[in-house]
């Protein structure tokens, strides 16, 4: 268990290490053009390296020897020159794109959209098939060699408007979505009879939605910004403050108990009691080091953001995302999720030993029926790693179920078969019985704090659009009850009269 001083220093450098990321970080740049140049230097040099060339013409010409793929020629059935990179699916670089690029192998269509976003397959021309690995090998391996030569442009416009490139996995992914029969008629037509979802999607790719072509060297840029800026120093420096205080006091408590007094004694330490590696303590750290760094983090970029943009709206947001510490963000989301897996751990190691013994002490462990009951312990960890009390009576039923059934499989006596059959009847109407009620609790609870959740948004989302702050918090107020929190503020009178009190300000 950590103690209220590792609570004080895993706040203390959330805080802290926030308050310098606000002050000696930069923003994030919102120009997309220097944005797109950028990852298109990153791209050219990634190209050159690889090939070898010194220059990216050179380089491009390279791979477009050595790595044509079958559906280069038919750019006309998808889009022309200027879109066949995003219309033609075996031209994203992703997983989809590959096993596009798999399925032409094997099949010898090219698979993508037409100009209005209809999915269709076109037969390639004199495609000869080939035995499975080379298949594979064309579709994979030569595949990605031909993406690295079209994502810098063709050899004749990589080094002067580095041409059409490729679509990079947002777009890719977003245009393969838009592709899907029930989500692109939801988007609706334009007045030219092509879908609009399809539209936008060209629309981002082609550079007339944004002024920048939305391709993989403007998504390379701006997953590079927070890099650029050094968001990452903060959030390592946090780490640091968390996992050396770590270390030094369990390092100092092991010494302690040790009774170490001694440079010869210290062959007696256990150095996985201090070390800063898979601990549970250390995991809880980090993820209030995590949480307290984000809060003020994203607070202090919406105050900010707020004050510099004067009461606009879209400024707003444009300012808020630009100074919101995104490896903060993702340092959360590692920690959080390490957090939930350790609560499920428990919870299977809590339930597993419970299911075992019920399912043996049940069924009689004697010769077949011994086979029987192991099989259906068995069962319980193929389907319980649910980690709630339902899903454990659900796993427990599974259980039963599977007993009943393999006791024909192991030709168990008549006599024991019939009785094992009908005890887990009745377990199974049980356990069916107790679900229900779980099952009806857990659904009263839930929509209980939905709907007071789904009112609060509402209120918030419908102050923004009225520009009402005293009804945004009010309706933030709400979901802040709901979580058994009481807030210092009720209108923006009382807030303005808070931060110019003197008294304490309590996040």
């Amino acid at each position: 268990m950590i103690d209220k001083y590792d609570d004080l220093i895993s706040v203390s450098s959330g805080v802290l290490t926030s308050i310098i990321d606000s002050m000696f970080i930069s923003p994030l740049s919102y120009d997309l053009n220097l944005i797109h140049d950028n990852g298109r230097n990153i791209i050219d040099d990634f190209v050159m390296k690889l090939s070898g060339e010194d220059n990216i013409t050179s380089a491009v010409k390279h791979f477009e020897k050595i790595a044509p793929i079958p559906s280069d020629p038919l750019e006309s059935d998808f889009g022309g020159t200027n879109y066949h990179h995003l219309y033609d699916f075996a031209h994203h670089p992703t997983p989809m794109g590959m096993f596009f690029s798999i399925l032409t192998q094997f099949t010898g269509y090219a698979f993508g959209t037409n100009n209005m976003g209809v999915f269709k397959a076109v037969k390639i021309d004199g495609f000869n098939r080939s035995g499975f690995p080379n298949a594979i090998y064309e579709g994979t391996f030569k595949w990605f060699l031909h993406m690295i030569s079209d994502v810098a442009g063709s050899s004749s416009t990589a080094a002067t408007t580095g041409g059409t490139g490729l679509p990079g996995p947002m777009l890719s992914l977003l245009k393969e979505i838009s592709a899907i029969p029930g989500i692109r008629a939801m988007a609706g037509k334009d007045k030219d009879g092509n879908y609009v979802f399809s539209e936008t999607c060209q629309g981002l790719f082609n550079g007339t939605i944004l002024g920048t072509r939305f391709d993989l060297r403007t998504e390379l840029g701006l997953a590079y910004e927070p890099v650029r800026t050094k968001q990452y120093i903060p959030v390592l420096l946090s780490e640091c403050i968390v996992c050396a205080f770590y270390s030094i006091t369990r390092f100092a408590r092991e010494i302690n108990e040790k009774n170490i007094s001694s440079v010869s004694d210290l062959k007696y330490l256990d150095f996985t009691k201090f070390l800063p590696w898979k601990s549970a303590e250390l995991k809880r750290m980090r993820t209030i080091s995590a949480v307290s760094f984000s809060t003020v983090d994203i607070s202090t970029a919406a105050i900010v953001a707020y004050s510099v943009s004067g009461g606009d709206k879209k400024s707003f947001a444009v300012e808020f995302v630009t100074r919101v510490n995104y490896f903060g963000v993702g340092r959360l989301i590692v920690v959080g999720t390490g957090e939930i897996g350790m609560k499920l751990e428990k919870t299977y190691d809590e339930y597993g030993p419970i299911v075992e013994r019920l399912t043996k002490e049940t069924i009689p462990v004697n010769g077949d029926v011994k086979d029987v009951a192991e099989k259906g312990a068995s069962s319980y960890f193929a389907i319980a790693g649910m980690g709630t009390p339902v899903g454990f009576v659900a796993a427990a039923i599974g259980v039963f179920k599977e007993i009943k059934t393999s006791s024909d499989e192991y030709k168990v006596a008549r006599e024991e078969r019939i009785r094992i059959e009908r005890e887990c009847d009745v377990a199974i109407q049980m356990l069916q019985e107790y679900r229900d009620e779980m099952e009806l609790v857990v659904s009263e609870y839930m929509v209980e704090h939905l709907t007071v959740f789904g009112e609060g948004l509402d209120m918030m989302d419908s102050a923004l659009e009225s520009d009402d702050t005293d009804k945004f918090i009010q309706g933030n107020n709400m979901i802040q009850k709901e979580f058994g929190r009481d807030s210092s503020f009720s209108s923006q009178d009382e807030f303005d009269d808070l931060m110019l009190s003197d008294g304490d300000f309590k996040l």
